[in-house]
């Protein structure tokens, strides 16, 4: 099964993962997910069905993939949170707009 971590639950980020979980190919996919806060993570899980939680370098451990969906102020922190967990075998795209 492909893992998807998805670093930033806003706007972007849920439409993405509601249209994989929706499309064809969304059975074969487990999707985490994380936000900056537990209550944000726990209305983000509920209405995707998705494991969410505020420890990006704990989604960044999880999965190879990694879709970078902040805001741009927030970017440099994440990455900075997830610099320690990323391997060879990662791939971060980022949908922060700039960057």
């Amino acid at each position: 099964m492909k893992q998807l971590g998805v670093l930033g639950l806003g706007k972007m980020g849920e439409a993405i993962v509601a249209g994989l979980k929706k499309g064809a190919e969304g059975a074969r996919w487990k999707v985490q997910g994380s936000t900056r806060t537990r209550e944000s993570g726990k209305e983000a899980a509920k209405r995707l069905g998705i494991s969410v939680g505020t420890d990006n370098a704990a989604v960044a451990r999880e999965c190879q993939l990694l879709l970078l969906a902040v805001k741009p102020h927030q970017a440099a922190k994440v990455l900075g949170e997830i610099a320690p967990a990323l391997t060879d075998e990662h791939l971060v795209i980022s949908i922060c707009a700039s960057i």
